[in-house]
């Protein structure tokens, strides 16, 4: 994979309702073609401007697979937070949390995660996290990776059932 470039044109509404610059720039990412990568891992670089500085954190994974994640409230009602990381990258990502988002579950009981797709090295797990809101309850999951093909399982977190389904995919270079 060559160089990945991330341009950022951030912005915040000042006090008369109007967009005002607050970081704006390039970063470049070397790709997996220009480095040779032991393990997976998380990055961090900064992009200063005269306003302020911001922190992109990223891992560069060599032998990726995708994973999308469906999560199905099968009984019960959810109120929390989902998050997902890798053995590796301990770096959560934030799927679902019912005070950003609101309880929004749809009539089917799908979650509407707001980051359903993530990729996974192969030799790493997939680990996701449901918390209820209160912080009383929470139940990981673990998942190996596969090439092409799907996990499931059934968690319950406090007094809700939920069904999590993986789909796992070859990514395409």
């Amino acid at each position: 994979m060559s160089d990945v470039y991330v341009e950022m044109d951030l912005k915040i509404k000042d006090h008369g309702g109007q967009d005002r610059e607050l970081n704006k720039g390039v970063l470049n990412i070397k790709g997996i073609a220009r480095r040779y990568l032991h393990e997976c891992a998380a990055e961090s670089k900064s992009l200063a401007t005269r306003l302020s500085t911001v922190d992109v954190t990223y891992a560069v994974l060599p032998l990726a697979v995708e994973a999308t994640i469906a999560m199905e409230v099968v009984q019960g009602d959810f109120y929390g937070e989902i998050t997902a990381h890798t053995t590796t990258v301990h770096n959560r990502l934030l799927l679902y949390n019912t005070k950003v988002t609101g309880c929004c579950v749809s009539n089917d009981g799908f979650i509407p995660l707001i980051r359903p797709v993530m990729s996974v090295c192969v030799k790493e797990m997939l680990v996701i996290v449901a918390k209820t809101d209160d912080g009383k309850n929470e139940h990981t999951i673990s998942f190996t990776p596969h090439l092409n093909s799907y996990d499931e399982d059934d968690i319950t977190v406090g007094a809700t059932q939920m069904h999590v389904k993986v789909t796992w995919s070859i990514v395409d270079f």
